[in-house]
């Protein structure tokens, strides 16, 4: 691995000549030559968020509507929808025992960190949704910090939901095509939709698949 680097959803950048979806930000001529190739590119979906909670006994419903504009070619298409928290305090290379994390992964509401194949179409949108539970704490299930655990802040949590292509074996051909978050606390309820709806049911997973709830 390398530092400083940077990806833009996933995707190789051909007008850098890169070659892995990460690529190296000493030249900063490719940071916006990257940024510039992905400003003139065409949305493919479309996402709406709306979240409902009950902060006491910490359950809730998130419900994910993808809209599709253009279909982005052959490839398996997933949704993925992830817990995340900010203002975990550990550990970080070069940055000391109190480096402060946003952004970290707590679980999974599809059943897998792969997410779920679904079926984009022009001009439709689909309906997921997802109950929840979050347990006051978490415990890390991989990594140098398996077993450790740390308080679930509702307040400092959001759910995050990405459409991507799919490939387990090449991570070239995974690229994101459009990504949306809203704050667990947010109480939000979706209006009706009159094209297909596609219900989905999740517990939250750890990354390598533990039910976490």
């Amino acid at each position: 691995t390398f530092a400083p680097g940077a990806m833009f959803n996933r995707s190789l950048i051909n007008d850098i000549s890169a070659t892995s979806v990460v690529f190296a930000t000493g030249d900063a001529s490719d940071t916006r030559t990257a940024v510039q190739a992905f400003r003139n590119t065409q949305p493919y979906v479309d996402i709406k968020m709306y979240n409902e909670i009950d902060e006491t006994t910490r359950t809730g419903k998130v419900t994910v509507d993808v809209y599709t504009y253009v279909v982005p070619g052959n490839s398996m298409h997933t949704l993925n929808v992830w817990l995340v928290q900010d203002g975990l305090v550990g550990m970080q290379a070069s940055g000391g025992s109190q480096y402060t994390h946003n952004h970290v992964f707590c679980g999974t509401l599809n059943n897998s960190a792969w997410g779920q194949q679904i079926i984009l179409k022009a001009r439709e949108t689909r309906r997921y949704t997802f109950d929840y539970k979050i347990p006051e704490a978490i415990t890390v299930t991989y990594g140098s910090y398996e077993g450790a655990t740390f308080n679930a802040i509702l307040s400092n949590m959001q759910i995050v939901a990405f459409v991507s292509d799919f490939s387990e074996s090449d991570p070239t051909a995974c690229n994101v095509y459009n990504a949306a978050k809203i704050p667990v606390t947010t109480n939000i309820s979706p209006g009706g939709i009159g094209t297909p709806v596609v219900s989905e049911r999740a517990p939250i997973f750890s990354f390598d698949g533990v039910r976490m709830h």
